[in-house]
């Protein structure tokens, strides 16, 4: 059976390895329980590489902060 990638849940552990800076590939593909480059292959699969999912990810947390806190616009652009 192959293994499908929720991009919403990799998009949560993304979010949660951002704050110690950019999120390192092998780490969120150890932290899936996956091999790089089983990460890279499953990614591919749908279409994405893992530099276009992390700002995807970047993009839909910018997003929410915006509609959803009053933080100042150059507090979620940093």
């Amino acid at each position: 059976m192959a293994q499908v990638l929720r991009v919403d849940d990799i998009c949560r552990l993304i979010d949660a390895l951002m704050i110690k800076g950019y999120p390192n590939i092998d780490a969120v593909a150890r932290m899936l329980r996956l091999s790089t480059r089983t990460f890279q292959r499953l990614l591919h699969e749908q279409g994405l590489n893992y530099t276009e999912l992390v700002d995807r990810c970047r993009c839909r947390a910018a997003c929410e902060a915006l509609s959803h806190t009053q933080t100042p616009l150059w507090a979620i652009a940093a």
